[in-house]
């Protein structure tokens, strides 16, 4: 018996998806190319894909690939302890040793942005 869905077959009530498919029903999609955002990342790094789908998890976050959120902390924000104490050395990074263990990326100081 084929599924109205047509992602898979029902044998016995119980459904076997097609490769690419989940759920009870088959209408579940495993990819998640839907999921992508602009800067590549899945959900914006900020959700969960479900069904093809994002689930965004991080408060205030929202939007096809949770791309939008007014109130998530910027790349500077995130960023700022480890600028603290890889260039200045000083800050709570600094302070407690941490820095480079928590410090991977490669911090350049500019003139002008």
């Amino acid at each position: 018996m084929s599924l109205s869905t047509g992602q898979g077959a029902c044998d016995c009530g119980f459904c076997q998806c097609d490769t690419d498919w989940q759920g009870s029903n088959c209408n579940c999609s495993r990819h998640v190319d839907t999921c992508m955002s602009n800067i590549g990342m899945l959900c914006s790094g900020r959700g969960h894909c479900v069904c093809g789908k994002c689930t965004c998890t991080q408060v205030g976050a929202y939007g096809p690939t949770c791309e939008k959120c007014p109130t998530c902390p910027d790349a500077c924000t995130i960023k700022k302890d480890c600028v603290e104490c890889k260039h200045f050395s000083r800050g709570p990074l600094n302070d407690d040793g941490s820095c480079a263990r928590i410090c991977k990326d490669d911090i350049q100081p500019v003139d002008k942005i």
